[in-house]
């Protein structure tokens, strides 16, 4: 039986072949990304987490005959941004949002690749592996609640942007939300989570649904019949788009518009949060409150 490599050795490749192995590299993004965590005025502890993380892959030339100016240096990036909303009591909701960031964190460093260019894989290839994050996140607190009864109720939401090149996608479990501000209008990419949310979708109007809202629909936690339901969106940002990420002990202290007006006051990233934080807080502060703020630096 001969060699499988031999044996195709004189078919060509099909220009479909060609151009899905060799794709056009991304114009590098530059992002600038502010971001705080604060534990309200009502609540005795924090139990939101946030991370940001960024991976990068690069190509540089080490030595060759030719001249090294000839040979610019390559590199991808791209970022990771999460914001984590525990649930389940003072001690445990806290546990649970650090516990599923810091999984994040180890599946990536183990994971078989990173996604560097969209176009790495297709729309159900990129379902399939934030599935796979979500049963092993799933699973971990499972085995992290084993043999404690006081942990059995502890949970958490998670909203994550992956940002690679211009596009961004949103993977969204709970009420924390992802907000994209373009040319000055502000989008609100996720929908909350909730029972509240539901009922306003049965047809019930907002007014009467009002104490269902702290009632989660969906989340990560121990006890649950397998992972939750990710909500996943894909969107295109343009240079000086800004992203949003942030628990509900923002989006319930302000008002959308007064998010936009936030966003659209010429304050770089990190001055954006603290001055949404400060007008939160100033509203009552009644819950954690936990934000990432992200440029599209031209």
């Amino acid at each position: 039986m001969g060699n499988p490599l031999e044996d195709t050795a004189d078919i060509p490749l099909s220009e479909i072949v060609t151009k899905t192995f060799f794709t056009h590299r991304y114009k590098p993004v530059y992002l600038k990304i502010g971001s705080l965590t604060h534990q309200g005025k009502k609540r005795k502890q924090n139990q939101d987490h946030y991370a940001v993380m960024k991976r990068r892959r690069t190509q540089e030339l080490i030595q060759s005959d030719l001249p090294l100016e000839d040979f610019q240096g390559v590199e991808d990036v791209a970022h990771l941004m999460i914001v984590a909303d525990g649930i389940g009591g003072s001690a445990f909701g806290e546990l649970a949002s650090r516990l599923v960031i810091q999984k994040i964190w180890e599946l990536a460093t183990i994971s078989a690749s990173w996604v560097m260019r969209l176009s790495d894989l297709n729309s159900q290839q990129m379902k399939e592996r934030i599935n796979a994050y979500a049963q092993e996140l799933q699973s971990y607190l499972d085995r992290e609640s084993e043999g404690a009864i006081f942990r059995l109720d502890m949970g958490t939401t998670i909203t994550a942007a992956y940002v690679i090149g211009h596009d961004a996608i949103i993977c969204h479990v709970g009420d924390s939300r992802a907000y994209l501000l373009h040319e000055g209008e502000l989008e609100q990419i996720t929908e909350d989570q909730t029972m509240a949310q539901k009922l306003i979708d049965l047809g019930y109007e907002e007014e009467k649904v009002t104490d269902f809202h702290r009632i989660l629909a969906n989340y990560f936690g121990t006890g649950m019949m397998g992972p939750p339901y990710v909500a996943i969106h894909h969107i295109e940002l343009e240079n000086e788009d800004r992203l949003l990420l942030c628990s509900d002990g923002l989006s319930k202290e302000l008002t959308n518009d007064e998010i936009r007006d936030r966003l659209t006051a010429g304050l770089e990233p990190q001055e954006t949060c603290e001055a949404m934080l400060k007008e939160a807080l100033d509203h009552g502060g009644r819950d954690n409150i936990t934000m990432i703020v992200a440029e599209i630096d031209p």
